[in-house]
C-alpha cells in the first residue's frame, strides 16, 4: 500500500507488516488482518503516509524471505530507508525477531507481540545483535 497522494519529492517510512501463522500461503487476502485494515483507514493514511508491505510466505522467515522483502522494498520509490519499521504477532513476532537479528541495521525499530526468538534448538535471542534496536 502506498501513500495517499504520493508526492515523488517527499520520502515516506515503511511498515513491513508480518501477519501470523493464519496469514500463510498464497491467499494474499489472509493479510487483511486487524492492524493492516487499521493501517489502511483514510484518517491513519492522512496523518501517518508511508508505505505498507505485508509479505506472505507459505513457511517460516528467513534470510531467503529477507533477501526478497529488502529487493521489493528497494524497487518502491520514495522510500527513507533509515526508517523502515517492522511489525508481527504470533508466529511472525518470532519472524520479527528473527530478521532484526540476520540484518540488526536494516530496520529502525520493530514491534513484536508474541514472539519467540530462533528455533527451540537455538538459544532464544543473541540480544548482543539486537541491543540498539528499539523494540
Amino acid at each position: 500500500m502506498k501513500p495517499i497522494d504520493l508526492n515523488s519529492s517527499k520520502k515516506y517510512p515503511l511498515i513491513v507488516s508480518l501477519y501470523g501463522a493464519g496469514g500463510r500461503g498464497d491467499n494474499i487476502k489472509k493479510q487483511l488482518i486487524d492492524w493492516n485494515r487499521q493501517l489502511a483507514e483514510q484518517k491513519i493514511r492522512e496523518d501517518y503516509p508511508c508505505y505498507v508491505l505485508a509479505p506472505q510466505s507459505k513457511d517460516l522467515w528467513n534470510a531467503d524471505t529477507l533477501t526478497l522483502i529488502k529487493e521489493v522494498i528497494s524497487q518502491f520509490p520514495s522510500v527513507v530507508m533509515e526508517r523502515i519499521y517492522i511489525l508481527g504477532n504470533s508466529i511472525d513476532g518470532h519472524g520479527t525477531f528473527i530478521y532484526i537479528q540476520l540484518d540488526p541495521d536494516y530496520f529502525a525499530a520493530t514491534a513484536e507481540s508474541v514472539g519467540a526468538g530462533r528455533k527451540q534448538t537455538e538459544d532464544f535471542i543473541d540480544a548482543q545483535l539486537i541491543k540498539d534496536i528499539p523494540i
